[in-house]
């Protein structure tokens, strides 16, 4: 059983050495409306709700894939709200026209 304290006592040491951090981003959704009946023009908003003291920049070096080859990098004009004590929902909006119809439709990313 010794032997297999050695391994052990130097994983744990290394270990120790790490600090665990998150992102604090509890969620977000891309909301897509239609915003002309003639052409494919869309508003795009991109919601992420993180926790109020994080120091995530959301909105600000992201990446917003429009699923048509074009991308879009922040920053971005955000706005925000709290919610609550601690949750604040962080949002941006960009509009977008598609040059033709897809059958198989668009995937719209953000990260």
């Amino acid at each position: 059983m010794r032997h297999y304290l050695l391994p052990l006592l130097s994983s744990l040491l290394i270990l120790s050495g790490f600090i665990a951090g998150a992102t604090h981003i509890r969620a977000g959704e891309i909301i897509v409306k239609r915003t002309s009946n003639i052409t494919l023009s869309f508003e795009i908003t991109v919601i992420g709700y993180k926790d109020e003291d994080s120091s995530i920049d959301f909105g600000g070096a992201g990446t917003l894939r429009l699923g048509d080859d074009n991308v879009l990098t922040g920053p971005f004009n955000t706005q925000e709200e709290l919610l609550d004590a601690n949750t604040r929902k962080v949002w941006f909006t960009v509009n977008h026209t598609y040059s033709r119809p897809n059958a198989a439709g668009y995937l719209i990313s953000y990260q």
